[in-house]
């Protein structure tokens, strides 16, 4: 088979662009046809451009035609390796002071009052409106605490003030940093409540002013009017200028991410993950709802943790996000465990940790039931090798992945059904032996126990648990019409899966129900391609086999009476009985309006050609 058709113009041999055959009396663009070369006849297949191609491994930004929403942080690794927390803004109103905001010290806010550093009429005044020598007129937001540092930001600009004040209470009380925005230099900043400080010029008077906290405690951030560097007072009304407030979770970060608007609610970005040890992208990574039962995940030395046999040294080591938050567990006794009982449900649960070798090469989870027939199975780790030893009857499986700097990651699933589970890790000496030695030691952080029957991304917590919800990806109204065909075309997925069970959404062309739609997902380990019209079943192709954790291309081409499916190339599924569907929307790493049906892992691309590609094509297109 040839890859290009050329053909003879004023003598010389070209590529054209299109290609057409005559058919009767009229010249037509063939799906397909044949050319000889060297004696022999061989398929060719016109020059057809991709409709729709999202590569999600060469970016990390999404396609804007694309409405992505999670509700909460989530969690992934860079390409750098290290874990980290998804772009986020968890400011409501980003740049509408006039809502959301609480005004006091006598302020005011005029919305939309002059011209913002996008070149939009939607930059705020916040006026200081009270006589005599007082504090300086504000607005502010309450937040929970969460367990990294955060980054207040703000566009400013002067007014007939010059200084901007950013105030922390995470400590009880306000504690601030100054901004001149005459000269575009920080002022005082008062170490107790921030670690670091910067400002950069937006142009056209505008600043980015930004500082760095580790709030102790639920707390809120103020943005004030100033009128002199550490001087929380101002003599006389006045005014400035904001926009673009931001305020988000960060790991090791010490200046903020690219500014993200928000309205009524929070914003918590995609997430393209890479592999933590090759560092090759992975794409988007797209999860269901899970929630960390455990609190205080990165705390081990917390009362909230029953401790048998260890002392805990806490924030000793650099942990898998780069922070110095890890925890050194020394053994004083021959049975060593740290242990939170949970008091979770019936049911498949995961519990996992971040583990890294110390003096000791080996430790356990133990699923530690309680109740009616207790039971205490374990699966044992080697954190010299990476390897799973001994996995105990009742542990349904036990999972450790390398994920850079000596840490793994390890899991283990079991089912409860005589009591509530525990989590508990322990240290030992040897494969499938609790005792050890005393002095013994090793590094763990980020515990999670969650409901379900694999590993998801880690759930910070502290002082709760905590629920990620899940990932939703849309393209509706032009954004999805402007390039879908109605009549014929052809659907190309790659992917990969954290679970080859359940109904695992790949992409679904609907109408927002199930009526009208062309389905591509994962029932259980079977790759399927529905499509339904009117509410009725018109295609339903079996594509093959599917496994977790590998790469797989799944395609659809679709036309009256001719349905094809196929992957990685295999053998052509055909139905040439089907009426098509009248989609609205695309739906990105789900099948449904059911958020149970996530993909739950990576969707590395997706794309659509609008026409029916042939079965050899399809062949050649999911190799």
């Amino acid at each position: 088979m040839v890859g290009h058709v050329y053909v003879k113009s004023g003598g010389a041999w070209v590529e054209p662009t299109n290609l057409y055959v005559k058919s009767g009396r009229a010249w037509i663009e063939p799906l397909e046809g044949w050319v000889k070369t060297a004696g022999n006849w061989e398929q060719f297949y016109p020059q057809v451009t991709v409709a729709l191609d999202l590569d999600f491994t060469v970016t990390t930004t999404l396609d804007p035609r694309i409405t992505f929403t999670r509700a909460r942080i989530g969690t992934y690794y860079d390409a750098a390796g290290s874990l980290s927390y998804a772009a986020n803004n968890i400011l409501l109103s980003s740049q509408d002071f006039t809502t959301n905001w609480t005004k006091l010290n006598g302020a005011t806010v005029t919305g939309d009052n002059i011209t913002a550093p996008d070149a939009t009429l939607t930059a705020d005044r916040l006026n200081h409106v009270t006589a005599g020598t007082v504090e300086g007129g504000q607005v502010s937001q309450s937040v929970g605490l969460f367990p990294n540092p955060m980054i207040l930001s703000v566009y400013a600009k002067a007014g007939t003030k010059n200084f901007v004040i950013l105030g922390n209470n995470g400590t009880g009380d306000n504690l601030y940093c100054w901004f001149n925005l005459a000269t575009g230099a920080v002022g005082t900043r008062n170490p107790a409540a921030w670690t670091s400080a910067g400002i950069q010029n937006a142009g056209g008077g505008w600043y980015r002013c930004w500082a760095v906290a580790i709030p102790a405690a639920p707390t809120f951030f103020l943005i004030r009017v100033g009128q002199s560097d550490n001087n929380e007072n101002c003599t006389s009304p006045g005014d400035i200028y904001l926009w673009g407030a931001q305020l988000e979770m960060v790991t090791t970060a010490t200046t903020p991410a690219t500014y993200i608007p928000t309205t009524a609610g929070v914003v918590h970005s995609a997430r393209f993950d890479y592999d933590p040890i090759t560092h090759a992208a992975r794409g988007l990574l797209l999860e269901e709802s899970r929630t960390n039962a455990l609190q205080r995940a990165q705390e081990f030395d917390n009362a909230y943790w029953t401790k048998t046999g260890v002392t805990v040294t806490p924030n000793n080591t650099t942990a898998p996000d780069g922070m110095t938050t890890a925890d050194l567990i020394t053994t004083s006794a021959t049975t060593a465990t740290v242990e939170r009982a949970s008091g979770v449900g019936f049911g498949d649960y995961v519990q996992s940790v971040y583990a890294k070798k110390g003096t000791s090469d080996w430790f356990y989870l133990c699923a530690k039931i309680t109740g009616t027939g207790a039971q205490t199975p374990s699966a044992y780790f080697n954190l010299s090798t990476g390897t799973i030893g001994t996995v105990e009857a009742l542990i349904k499986s036990a999972k450790i992945q390398d994920v850079g700097n000596g840490w793994y990651r390890c899991a283990i699933v079991s089912a409860s059904t005589a009591g509530a589970e525990s989590f508990q890790a322990g240290v030992c000496d040897a494969n499938g032996s609790v005792s050890v030695t005393v002095g013994r030691t090793i590094y763990l952080w980020g515990a999670q126990l969650e409901e379900g029957a694999f590993i998801t991304s880690y759930i910070p917590t502290i002082d709760g648990s905590v629920t990620r919800v899940s990932d939703v990806a849309l393209m509706t109204g032009p954004n999805f019409s402007s390039w879908y065909n109605e009549s014929a075309g052809t659907f190309v997925a790659e992917f990969d899966l954290s679970a080859a069970s359940g109904i695992r959404g790949i992409l679904a062309a609907d109408d927002d129900t199930a009526s009208d739609t062309i389905r591509l997902y994962g029932n259980g380990t079977n790759p399927k391609v529905t499509i339904a019209n009117n509410n009725v079943t018109q295609a339903d192709i079996d594509a093959g086999t599917i496994a977790a954790n590998t790469l797989y291309k799944l395609g659809v081409s679709y036309a009256l009476n001719d349905v094809a499916a196929c992957l990685n190339g295999g053998t052509v599924g055909a139905d040439t009985v089907a009426t098509l569907p009248t989609p609205t929307q695309l739906r990105i790493g789900a099948e449904s309006a059911s958020l149970g049906n996530i993909l739950s892992g990576h969707l590395r691309r997706v794309q659509f050609w609008n026409t029916a590609k042939g079965d050899a094509e399809l062949q050649a297109l999911t190799t």
